[in-house]
């Protein structure tokens, strides 16, 4: 199902939105949809139509705008890294890879929304290859894909030093480390929680402490906690702070960041800034920091890895992270083509 919204052009516009036809029906389109559109996608530019083509497949809406005038698509896709587009390798499969460059070819966004600081976002995306929009620190840094800062909050120095200070005294069995913009610093380098942490993002913490970030913005104070006390930590830090948002990330790592930085929030500024209704929206992700941008958009998916008490409550699911699950929910959308016989979950 189709409709466009047509605006006249001049006739110095129109030999150029000729070249435009084929480009408004996408290539992910199924075959016998895309025969039906071709026709008045080639009337709308030949009589030189600015054209906003919306499509519905499997539920959702969707457009591509052929990149004109203020035009913009009418979806996003947002996905988190760990656990969700990375298998357990670590790695971005090949489908998936494919999925995430047919949805940015007809012009979708693509966007990044991770735990993950600066410094342990970009390698990973440079290794793979994907140039996106990018949401990091659970939305403390948004990014754009020419690496500008669209959007920052943190806490103060102060109040990135009130929770290291009642870690200390209390004797929480945890160590911590602090993000603000590329920095990233913790006290004790060799700490293997610390260790294990860099290994996974491919980063270095450097050995300081809160007084040493030059910048009064801590995005982030991550908690890496001793296996098996991640619930008590948790329990202890919002029963002290409740004034910041406390969220855990894994089995032994905790966030802890100013009131309101979140992943649905950065997902929200986002569609804001794009003029798009969240609920157009789709998103992929595998743990508790995620579910309140799985709830903020049209779509969201938990992935079949996630820990089993949210596998209950979930009432979208993917396929789990080591079988192409983000592919797999984009080809059965008609966003990607599909492969092996793919189409359905």
């Amino acid at each position: 199902m189709s409709s466009l919204l047509v605006t006249t052009t001049t006739s110095a516009e129109r030999s150029q939105r000729l070249s435009l036809a084929a480009t408004l029906v996408p290539a992910a389109t199924p075959p016998t949809i895309r025969y039906l559109m071709a026709p008045l996608s080639f009337f709308a530019a030949s009589c030189g139509a600015r054209c906003h083509t919306w499509y519905s497949f499997g539920g959702i809406s969707w457009a591509q705008a052929g990149r004109t005038g203020d035009h913009m698509p009418r979806t996003a896709i947002f996905s988190d890294i760990d656990g969700t587009l990375l298998d357990s390798a670590h790695q971005v499969t090949p489908r998936t890879r494919a999925a995430i460059d047919a949805v940015q070819r007809v012009g979708v966004p693509f966007v990044i929304v991770t735990a993950r600081g600066i410094s342990g976002t970009y390698p990973l995306l440079e290794q793979q290859g994907i140039t996106c929009t990018v949401v990091t620190y659970s939305g403390g840094v948004i990014l754009d894909e020419a690496r500008n800062v669209i959007h920052h909050h943190g806490l103060t120095r102060a109040q990135a030093q009130e929770v290291v200070d009642f870690a200390e005294a209390e004797h929480l069995p945890m160590t911590w480390s602090a993000y603000s913009f590329e920095d990233w610093v913790a006290p004790d380098a060799s700490d293997p929680r610390l260790i294990a942490e860099e290994r996974i993002v491919m980063a270095e913490a450097r050995e300081g402490t809160i007084a040493s970030i030059e910048r009064d913005e801590v995005q982030k104070i991550l908690c890496l906690c001793t296996q098996g006390e991640t619930a008590m930590v948790e329990r202890r830090l919002k029963e002290r702070f409740p004034e910041f948002a406390i969220a855990v990330s894994s089995e032994t790592l905790i966030e802890v960041m100013p009131a309101g930085s979140s992943k649905a929030g950065a997902v929200r500024t986002l569609c804001e800034l794009w003029d798009l209704d969240p609920a157009d929206a789709i998103a992929f992700g595998d743990n508790y920091n995620d579910l309140p941008m799985l709830e903020a958009v049209g779509r969201g998916y938990l992935m079949g890895n996630a820990p089993v008490e949210l596998l209950a409550a979930a009432s979208l699911v993917a396929p789990d992270n080591d079988h192409d699950g983000v592919a797999r929910v984009l080809e059965s959308l008609g966003l990607a083509p599909g492969t092996d016989g793919a189409g359905s979950i």
